[in-house]
């Protein structure tokens, strides 16, 4: 998930670890919190496996600019279109669960209540 949010936070354009870091707050939802050595070892392994880039920075700022490679962002595209399957698909079975439940306790013996 820390990978997934750091690569979808990239998508918004090149950006600085600082800068990461609420950034992969905001695309988790709230369920990422980054400490800056976990967000440094999860943006190496990126770097190692060729799907984001550090160059650096602007003004001569020692701190180096991250963004995405063309692989990268091919790599992005097939995990949105699962996610907005998954979540299709989240909301389908919600649905059923709640009708579910809403046709049982309606139609509970007893109860007075009927379809």
């Amino acid at each position: 998930m820390i990978a997934g949010s750091l690569l979808t936070s990239l998508r918004q354009g090149p950006m600085t670890g600082g800068e990461m870091i609420p950034a992969a707050h905001e695309v988790s939802g709230g369920r990422v919190r980054l400490s800056v050595a976990g967000l440094f070892s999860t943006l190496d392994e990126l770097v190692d496996a060729d799907l984001i880039e550090a160059a650096p920075g602007d003004g001569g700022w020692p701190r180096p600019v991250y963004r995405l490679t063309s692989y990268g962002e091919e790599a992005i595209i097939p995990a949105d279109r699962e996610s907005l399957r998954l979540h299709g698909r989240l909301r389908l079975l919600t649905t059923r669960i709640l009708v579910d439940v809403e046709v049982s306790v309606v139609s509970r013996p007893g109860h007075g209540g009927s379809i």
